[in-house]
């Protein structure tokens, strides 16, 4: 039943999507490609860093974003904007602005309609030795958040430290988190799924003076907004994901990281050391929004 359920949701969702895609003005839509599951304007928030190609770019270019993914009609130029989609969901019908692969290994669908702008070095790398050429220009589109947002609730001078804690949607429930959490007061989980509203997600991260995260978008945004952070590992299930977090690092950063392994015997105290060694990213954004491909209501 259950499975009979989310197949009629899913079906449900790409009629609806359909629909507004036929009825609404062409210049008034921006076709996205993502990992999201939207119904009409309605984001069912399961994953922030893919559901950021809906609120973000939303802010970015006040047009209707519609999911690609989620329509009946194929033949539509697109774009893949966020995420590590590059080896699942790029087509001959995508304009590539900002996304990265999530292995070294994987190869392509098909050779994208145009490639404008990826996630990192990485990505680059892969992308020609596939024989696709593809410009210099790096940058994860999560980066430019600050223009379109400015949390609220930051306060500069506290008596204590706040420390937040990021996981990934797969390792919510790692009694590692818990323990952590257990040991200062001032330390809670932001979760990245099931969030109300993707303001307050951001404004919880800069509510904080250090971020703990195995979110990739959870360092990412850390980084945009300026925020302490290291990238965390609480368990062995996200490991073959770390592609990304390299290829994001090959962006911003002269040397890339390794993850810092959480145990049950891990201090916060230890963990805040690294605050201390903590530097903001250094990378050009201007040239990730030069090579834009659609119309952004910033001024550049």
């Amino acid at each position: 039943m259950g499975h009979f359920i989310r197949k009629f949701c899913r079906v449900t969702m790409k009629i609806l999507n359909t629909i507004i895609f036929l009825l609404t003005k062409k210049n008034n839509i921006l076709m996205v490609n993502a990992y999201m599951e939207l119904y009409g304007k309605k984001v069912l928030h399961h994953n922030f860093g893919d559901d950021l190609n809906y609120f973000m770019l939303r802010e970015l270019t006040g047009r209707q974003i519609v999911n690609y993914k989620d329509l009946y009609i194929r033949e539509v130029i697109h774009y893949c904007c966020i995420g590590s989609i590059l080896n699942s969901l790029a087509n001959k019908y995508s304009i590539v602005w900002g996304a990265g692969f999530i292995s070294e290994t994987m190869g392509l669908l098909e050779k994208p309609l145009k490639i404008c702008a990826v996630r990192g070095k990485l990505t680059r790398q892969r992308l020609i030795s596939l024989g696709i050429e593809c410009p210099p220009v790096y940058g994860d589109p999560a980066l430019l958040l600050p223009f379109v947002y400015t949390p609220i609730g930051f306060t500069p001078k506290r008596s204590c430290f706040h420390i937040g804690i990021i996981p990934h949607v797969d390792e919510l429930n790692e009694p590692i988190i818990n323990r952590l959490v257990m040991q200062y007061k001032d330390t809670f989980v932001i979760k990245f799924s099931k969030y109300k509203d993707w303001h307050d997600v951001i404004n919880k991260i800069c509510q904080c003076d250090f971020i703990i995260s195995s979110s990739l978008h959870g360092i990412i945004i850390s980084d945009a907004y300026n925020i302490p952070n290291i990238w965390a590992e609480f368990s062995d299930n996200i490991r073959w994901q770390y592609f990304k977090f390299r290829d994001y690092y090959s962006a911003v950063r002269e040397t890339i990281p390794d993850p810092i392994k959480i145990t049950f015997n891990t201090s916060l105290e230890e963990l805040m050391e690294y605050k201390e060694e903590w530097r903001p990213i250094e990378i050009d954004l201007k040239k990730l929004l030069l090579a834009c491909p659609f119309k952004l209501n910033l001024k550049i």
